[in-house]
């Protein structure tokens, strides 16, 4: 699967997945024969990751409700404890926390333990 969000990069998307080629112009009768186009790759996923990414896709709303309670449960345990606690990032995927000495640094991570 490859997920282009402009318009304006379509044809070049196409063109790397199809391992720098314009054969799919080629399949769809845009030209006569296909040939190298621009730099390329192989990014196609075995059958086996595929079907891992499609179940993750599928539970992709529960994922990310986890991933956000994770997330509010350090901020909450965390904040006010000696440092800058992150902002979320969209997908809630990390947990940035900039702690201003490694003192702060030991209470913080023991007090993360106690918390989780």
């Amino acid at each position: 699967m490859l997920v282009v969000n402009d318009d304006r990069f379509i044809r070049r998307a196409e063109i790397l997945w199809e391992k720098g080629t314009n054969r799919a112009e080629f399949y769809r009768g845009m030209v006569n024969k296909y040939g190298w186009v621009d730099m390329g790759s192989s990014f196609l996923p075995s059958e086996f990751n595929a079907a891992f990414l499609w179940a993750q896709l599928e539970q992709l709303d529960d994922i990310q409700d986890k991933r956000k309670h994770i997330w509010e449960m350090y901020y909450n345990g965390l904040n006010g404890k000696g440092g800058d606690m992150g902002r979320p990032i969209i997908f809630f995927h990390l947990f940035l926390s900039m702690l201003q000495t490694t003192d702060t640094c030991s209470i913080s991570f023991a007090h993360h333990w106690s918390i989780v």
